[in-house]
């Protein structure tokens, strides 16, 4: 935790700036300041806590935080996902598993980017909404053959569903990509219903003339790319395959690593679970008022 209050400015909740005893000055929030906020109730929160409780805490000499302290220290603080699984873990609570703010940042940090520099294949990070995060130089040329192309779209869902550009790419975009594609989107907006950021995607699908009707029609349920292949067509490499290797890591981030196998275009396969006869959804004014379960 004290790596998190060294991010905050004392400024920021009116203190003075903090000196060491030879004028030096210190970030951050001293253990102090952050007791006299949960003492005063100075932010968000309703609840008023013992003065000393944060300092107890952070110095390992309170047995059984409660799930209430822990959620107001780590909205306080402004932890992300990954460090507030922390906080709960050490505490040993075991609800740290389950996130306290479904809009929190997911952060990748910069070892991940030595990660994937040392993968020979295209490969990318991206958060619950498909937001790219970072990616390894492999990867840009999947969009430019220029020697120095530019960054990646900034979310590759949306690239994929709503750029000309990546119906060209895409090869068989209508069978081999768009339906497996929409309908992980549907499933992941049913497990983050808060997501600002995956409605508005979803409604850019649905607004589009050739995504909206495949967003809708349910007659496939299907919530995971990993090994799948498909066809596309490199910028650089040409035509292909591509194999899709997803794994989550622990921020919540989703790591695809995607080899690609030039000179050869197999026929599209079908992924995922047939529900039989299509089963369109409704109107797009009527579709977030409905529940939608996987097989109903």
């Amino acid at each position: 935790m004290k790596g998190a209050r060294s991010r905050i400015d004392p400024g920021d909740w009116g203190f003075p700036p903090r000196e060491e005893r030879r004028g030096r000055r210190v970030t951050g929030l001293s253990q102090g300041q952050v007791d006299h906020l949960l003492v005063q109730r100075s932010w968000s929160s309703s609840r008023s806590w013992p003065s000393g409780t944060f300092g107890r805490l952070e110095r390992g000499r309170m047995d059984s935080p409660s799930p209430a302290l822990l959620d107001d220290i780590a909205t306080l603080l402004g932890l992300d996902q990954h460090e507030w699984t922390c906080l709960y873990l050490y505490a040993g609570v075991e609800r740290g598993l389950q996130p306290f703010d479904p809009q929190a940042p997911v952060r990748v940090g910069r070892h991940w980017q030595a990660a994937l520099d040392g993968i020979e294949h295209m490969a990318y990070i991206t958060d619950p909404s498909w937001r790219l995060l970072r990616w390894n130089k492999h990867f840009p040329g999947l969009f430019s053959a220029e020697p120095e192309p530019p960054n990646p779209p900034e979310n590759i869902l949306r690239w994929m569903m709503l750029s000309a550009q990546a119906r060209e790419i895409l090869l068989d975009w209508d069978k081999a990509w768009a339906p497996y594609a929409l309908a992980q989107l549907r499933a992941t907006v049913r497990q983050h219903p808060q997501s600002q950021e995956l409605k508005r995607l979803e409604a850019e699908i649905l607004a589009d003339p050739d995504t909206g009707p495949i967003y809708r029609n349910r007659d496939r349920e299907y919530t995971t790319n990993d090994g799948d292949r498909r066809p596309l067509r490199h910028e650089v490499l040409g035509e292909g395959m591509v194999s899709m290797c997803p794994a989550h890591l622990g921020s919540r981030a989703v790591l695809m690593i995607i080899p690609f196998e030039p000179g050869v275009v197999e026929p599209t396969k079908n992924h995922g679970r047939l529900l039989g006869p299509s089963r369109a959804l409704p109107a797009d004014g009527e579709f977030h008022g409905q529940s939608v379960r996987a097989g109903e």
